[in-house]
């Protein structure tokens, strides 16, 4: 499998994030276009696109600047004592909250999530 880049050129897939000259950060080389936050306003936590179809999902709140971690961004303390993970794979993404304290998993806010 290859994923076509914005040049028109082929590249092997690479979900290794980067930053972006927008200031958002996404997968090196991916079958879907996708792009998270870099940081600031939620409303666009996660830009998705393949095939003209385009989803994206938001984030109620405010954004740390992500922690880039291979395939991963980590928004630290979006809950107190709750990080956010972001993964990509080259043709989609994983979502998962990381509880760091007992008191934290109690938070309310984490019902429903």
């Amino acid at each position: 499998m290859r994923a076509k880049q914005t040049d028109g050129s082929w590249a092997q897939p690479d979900a290794t994030l980067e930053e972006r000259s927008d200031g958002t950060v996404g997968p090196k080389a991916s079958v879907a276009k996708i792009s998270f936050s870099g940081g600031g306003s939620g409303a666009d936590l996660v830009k998705l696109s393949l095939d003209g179809r385009s989803l994206t999902v938001g984030w109620p709140g405010m954004l740390p600047k992500p922690t880039l971690d291979g395939d991963s961004a980590v928004y630290a303390d979006v809950l107190p004592g709750v990080d956010l993970r972001m993964t990509a794979t080259t043709e989609g993404y994983r979502e998962v909250l990381v509880v760091t304290s007992a008191s934290a998993a109690s938070n309310p806010e984490l019902s429903g999530r």
